[in-house]
Order: structure tokens, then sequence, then C-alpha cells
């Protein structure tokens, strides 16, 4: 009787040690989940909080390329971190092509404002050789269309200056008008 007792005592003893062992086994298993699950939650929450880039807006999209590209460096590893590297690499084709569509735009923009300028300085030469011709009419047209479209470039199509030949134009432009001025 005492010994089956003692196998008894022995035999509960062996049970609440399990017992206790599944116990922390759940509890550390329920923290190590929930720690996760709200680390999930966290980084969801920090990408939902990334402002969305627009379509066609360069900094919007190197603004979300940036931040998420930051979460994926803080956090390699996470359920949506496929998703997220996805969208970063189609961020990365949006700011290419929108980095090519500017550079497209901005050459356009240089060889028009080429153009002009080169229109400007060829209706600046017609001027003077019309004024050294005799025929100051003609001359005052050219004047006055070479200092026009000096005018509708501005300093950026002079590359950050006044047109050189500006102050001239003026000068000769007022000399011409005052010179028709007393023939009349």
């Amino acid at each position: 009787m005492i010994r089956d007792l003692t196998f008894d005592q022995l035999e509960r003893a062996a049970f609440r040690r399990r017992l206790v062992r599944i116990v922390l086994a759940c509890t550390a298993l329920s923290t190590v989940l929930t720690v996760g699950v709200i680390r999930e939650v966290r980084i969801y929450d920090a990408i939902e909080s990334v402002p969305p880039a627009l379509a066609g807006d360069l900094s919007s999209l190197e603004a979300r390329h940036d931040a998420i590209e930051g979460l994926l460096d803080k956090h390699h590893f996470w359920t949506g971190a496929f998703q997220a590297r996805g969208e970063l690499a189609d961020l990365v084709v949006a700011i290419h092509e929108e980095q090519r569509a500017l550079e497209a735009v901005q050459l356009e923009r240089s060889s028009e404002l080429k153009r002009i300028r080169e229109e400007a300085e060829s209706a600046r030469e017609r001027g003077l050789a019309s004024v050294e011709n005799g025929d100051l009419n003609g001359g005052l047209m050219h004047f006055e269309r070479a200092l026009q479209l000096a005018d509708t470039i501005g300093p950026e199509g002079f590359g950050g200056a006044v047109w050189e030949h500006r102050e001239q134009l003026v000068v000769d432009i007022a000399a011409i008008e005052s010179e028709q001025g007393l023939e009349r």
C-alpha cells in the first residue's frame, strides 16, 4: 500500500511537471505569436502611413520609393516583404520612366530655346545688313523682331544672363526711330 501511494505520488508529480511544461510552452508560443503579430501590424501601419505615389510626380514616386526601401532595410523578414519588394520594383520602373520623360521635355525645351536664340541672332544680323544697305525700315523691323524673340525666351535662353546684344538693339532701335522721326 505504501508502495502504491508512493507510486501515485510519483505519477502525479510527473504529470504536474508535464502540465507545467505544456503551460510554459503554450505561454512561450503565445508570447512569440503575439509579438510577431504586433510586429506585422506595426510594419503594415508604417507602410500604410507612407503617402501614395502620384502618377507623373517624380518627387512623390521617389519619396515613396525611399520610404519603402527604408522599411525593407529595417525589417528584412515579414509577411508583406514580397509585396513591398514588388512595389519597390514598380516604383523604380516608374521613376526611370518619369526621369526619361523629364529629360525629353528638357531636351525639347533646350532645342526650342536654341532655335529661338538662333532666330533672334539671325534677325539681328538681317537688321544690321538692312541698315548697312540704307533700308532703315527693314532694319527697324528686324531689330524689333530680334528684341521680341530675345525677350520671349528671357535670360534662361542665354545661359542665365541677358542677351549680350540686347542693349545694343535697344540703342539701335531708338536711333532709327529718332532718325525716322526727323525725316518725316
